[in-house]
Order: C-alpha cells, then sequence, then structure tokens
C-alpha cells in the first residue's frame, strides 16, 4: 500500500495482509482496497472534524500570536516607493492590523505594521514599515494617521474578523474531499490515503511539529496528527480482508 505526501502510513497492516493480498485475483484485490481507501479516508475526516489526534487525544490548542490584532480601523499615506526624486504614495486602510519589531540590539530592523489593505483589495497580508509612513512636519518622531469617519464605524462592524477568533476549529477546509484524497494503485496493488498540493505541505508541518515562517518570524507548530491509524482503523481493515478471503 502506498504512502502519499503528506500521506497515511499502513505499514503495520501491510506487513500482515501484503501476502494475502497478493493471492487475491485481480478483481477482488481492487474492491478490497477501493473499500479499505474509502473508509479509511471517512475515518480520517472523523477525527479531524472532533479536533483529536487519531488516538482521540484533543490537538493543541492554538496560541495566540502577539501582540493582539486590534480590531479598529487605521488610515495612514505610505511611502511606497523611493526612487530619489520621485516619491510615490498611496492611502492604506486596514480594518485589523497589528505591529510587530523585528529583532532586538544592533540586529533590529524597526518596527511594521501588517494588515490586509481594503483599498487594494485585501486578498494578502502585507508589511509595512513604520518609518516609511509619512510623519508630520517638523515633528518626525510622529506619524501622520488620517481621521477616521463614520464609514470606518460601518465597516469594522460589518467585518467578522475571523482571524482573532482562536476557538473555531481547526483544518476543516483541508478535510473536506477537494483536498484530502483516496485511491488505489492497481499496477502495485495499494491503496493511499493523503493530502496532495499545498494541503500537503500544511498537513507535514503540523502532522510532524515542523517550523515554518511567518511574518519574517520562525514558528514551530506543535504536533497535531491529521493522519494515523488507531486500533479501530486496523481491526476495520482486518475485517475486510477477512470478509474478501471468506467468500
Amino acid at each position: 500500500m502506498e504512502q502519499k505526501i503528506q500521506g497515511l502510513d499502513f505499514t503495520p497492516i501491510e506487513k500482515f495482509a501484503g501476502k494475502i493480498l497478493n493471492n487475491l485475483s485481480e478483481t477482488h484485490r481492487e474492491k478490497l482496497l477501493k473499500k479499505i481507501s474509502a473508509d479509511m479516508k471517512r475515518s480520517q475526516q472523523k477525527h479531524i472534524k472532533a479536533q483529536q489526534q487519531p488516538d482521540g487525544e484533543p490537538y493543541p490548542k492554538r496560541k495566540r500570536n502577539h501582540p493582539r490584532i486590534t480590531l479598529h480601523p487605521i488610515k495612514f499615506i505610505y511611502d511606497a516607493y523611493d526612487t530619489g526624486k520621485y516619491r510615490k504614495a498611496r492611502l492604506v486602510y486596514l480594518s485589523t492590523w497589528r505591529i510587530y519589531k523585528s529583532g532586538k540590539g544592533k540586529d533590529s530592523q524597526g518596527k511594521y505594521i501588517t494588515g490586509f489593505d481594503e483599498i487594494t483589495g485585501g486578498e494578502h497580508e502585507e508589511v509595512f514599515l513604520w518609518e516609511k509612513i509619512f510623519h508630520v512636519k517638523n515633528e518626525p518622531e510622529k506619524k501622520w494617521f488620517l481621521p477616521k469617519d463614520s464609514r470606518d464605524h460601518e465597516r469594522l462592524h460589518d467585518n467578522e474578523h475571523k482571524l482573532s477568533d482562536l476557538s473555531r476549529p481547526m483544518f476543516q477546509k483541508i478535510r473536506t474531499a477537494r483536498f484530502l484524497k483516496s485511491g488505489i494503485d492497481n499496477e502495485a496493488g495499494e491503496a493511499w490515503v493523503g493530502f496532495l498540493g499545498k494541503a500537503a505541505k500544511m498537513a507535514e508541518v503540523h502532522q510532524n511539529g515542523l517550523t515554518e515562517k511567518y511574518l519574517r518570524r520562525i514558528k514551530r507548530y506543535p504536533v497535531r496528527k491529521l493522519l494515523g491509524l488507531n486500533y479501530d482503523d486496523e481491526q476495520r481493515i482486518l475485517n475486510y480482508i477477512i470478509d474478501t478471503i471468506e467468500k
């Protein structure tokens, strides 16, 4: 049975059932592998939905990134480009944002603001260097933030600000059929269940508790097993094999 990246490891069952599968007819083997892969996919989706590891332990809870997301909107003029003679600036509107300070001491690169600029569409979180926000003339330490109006208040309450909700379930998107796949390899006589493409990379980080670059920082995630066999899974697979042999 094949292991996809990031995929379910069937090795424990393979050691026991490999010879049995090879002795089955092609039709019976294909039918059995389809049943196993479909069942294991449902099993993985079920424990992910329940926010549990395959062994039933709950996933480690999220930790809030500090500083916390600020929920009131902010507007400012940003010096987007500095080409010497010509300066191009743009208006930035962030309904939610946060301030970070990069590095410490001599390694510090200063402060910067991150957020989704709604004026440009807000599809990707951007980084705005603190020093490039226009300052008030004759007061270089004071930044030029624009006054808010009633529309800002309305836009603030129209947004759900899901980024600040740490209680929402994790991995609910990638557990769907769009990202979690299952199938068989007829030539190799193998079944597989796993994530493909970008979802595989994300799953691998959480599955193995790896590090990932996030907003110019290296963040280590706790182990959250998205894929894995438990005792009940193994028993069901063995029962499928026994039923096939008896027939």
